[in-house]
């Protein structure tokens, strides 16, 4: 009798182990065994966005569980990033393309976003009896905007999105344009963009750099040249607190305007972008403007193969005094970026490496010989997404071509 006791709870205790093991094992994420990563077809290429193993990321996003699965905590969901209910996507912008700053690069981001959405751009005349430029996509060097330098939106329609260079001038910003445009900017380092300037613009070619440190407006005598605190002079800086306004200010005056004006900036823009860190400017940028991932994908323009020429340390303590208002700017400008970069709390870091990995995914797509598609599964940053060659031909598009097209597109013929 107790052996037959025995033995049952034996085959009970069998059973309980086998379920178990039929439990785990199905909930084991299979995958491709070659690369679990991607799953091919003979028409797209599937790519699941497992998190990247330096990126800290909970596990249980590696097993595709969705993210507002109500098996885990309300309070442990990453869904703010990506799906925020309080952020509509913006549909409203300025963004104001700094020469020489990366910002042809990031230009590329609002001219596709705003051609998949049908919206209306602020546009130079491409006409040359009304050109200020004589560019289709300069609306003016020197300028702010002014009724005789963009072409009138279509009838029926409101500007949009504004993108191409001009300069800032905030009454002839709020004048021109709708009162709730969203403001981005971009700024980089001081040195570096006056050497891509130096090379892009050729300026100066025949004068060694170390003499144009030492006495730069014995060469450079423009208050609006390209070498001349070309990042303050585009933001609006008032043209007295150029080092050559001919107008004498106290250091202490020149400094308090200096801070004023750029609160007056800070507050007038929701983000001003870094060169420097530009994979983190693209995810702020989603975030704030309650983008999706797709749309801050990016290729660099403009790129020159050819290597600048270099300032020398000593060269550069020599420079800090002339490019006293871009270095303030910029400092600033980073400043502010580090602030918003702490605001956006840990995950931040996380979707940046995320982004960084897929948007080099889809570079080498765009470089490959497939015709196929490439499909992301959703992760915890941003829904599925399809990325096609169509795609890939848009991101490399030059701006002068990309903004003639959409030019067409607006008002079914160019020479406006």
């Amino acid at each position: 009798m107790r052996l037959d006791i025995i033995l049952k709870s034996w085959g009970l205790l069998t059973c309980v182990v086998v379920l178990l093991v039929l439990y785990i094992s199905s909930n084991i994420p299979s995958g491709d065994v070659r690369d679990p990563h991607i799953v091919k077809s003979k028409t797209n290429i599937i790519v699941k966005t497992k998190p990247s193993e330096n990126t800290g990321l909970s596990s249980r996003f590696s097993q595709n569980i969705p993210i507002d699965d109500p098996k885990i905590p309300r309070s442990d969901q990453r869904i703010k990033s990506f799906s925020n209910p309080s952020i509509p996507e913006a549909h409203r912008l300025v963004f104001l393309k700094v020469h020489k700053t990366g910002s042809s690069t990031v230009q590329n981001i609002f001219l596709r976003f705003g051609l998949s959405r049908n919206l209306t751009f602020v546009l130079a005349h491409d006409k040359h009896s009304l050109t200020e430029s004589g560019y289709s996509n300069v609306i003016s060097f020197q300028n702010s905007l002014s009724e005789k330098n963009i072409v009138p939106h279509p009838t029926g329609k409101q500007y949009d999105i504004m993108c191409c260079h001009v300069i800032y001038n905030k009454r002839n910003f709020t004048r021109m344009l709708p009162a709730d445009m969203k403001y981005i900017g971009i700024t980089r380092q001081p040195i570096k963009r006056l050497e891509s300037a130096f090379r892009f613009f050729k300026l100066f070619p025949g004068v060694n750099l170390t003499d144009f440190a030492a006495s730069p407006f014995r060469y450079d005598k423009e208050k609006n040249s390209m070498a001349n605190n070309r990042m303050a002079f585009e933001f609006g800086f008032p043209l007295r607190l150029f080092p050559n306004s001919g107008i004498q200010l106290d250091g202490l005056v020149i400094k308090q305007e200096v801070n004023d004006y750029l609160d007056e900036l800070m507050n007038d823009y929701c983000l001003i972008m870094i060169n420097e860190r530009l994979d983190e400017s693209a995810v702020l940028l989603k975030r704030i403007l309650g983008w999706q991932l797709k749309d801050i994908f990016y290729q660099k323009q403009m790129v020159s193969k050819e290597e600048p020429r270099r300032f020398s340390s000593n060269d550069v303590d020599k420079l800090n005094a002339f490019l006293y208002l871009d270095f303030a700017l910029y400092e600033r400008a980073v400043e502010e970026f580090n602030k918003k970069v702490l605001r956006e709390g840990e995950d931040f870091v996380e979707e940046v490496a995320h982004f960084r990995k897929i948007n080099e995914r889809v570079t080498n797509y765009c470089k490959s010989e497939s015709m196929s598609t490439m499909s992301f599964e959703a992760s915890p940053w941003s829904s599925s997404f399809v990325i096609s060659k169509h795609d890939c031909y848009l991101y490399a598009r030059k701006e002068t071509p990309f903004i003639q097209d959409i030019r067409k597109m607006m008002y079914g013929h160019l020479n406006n």
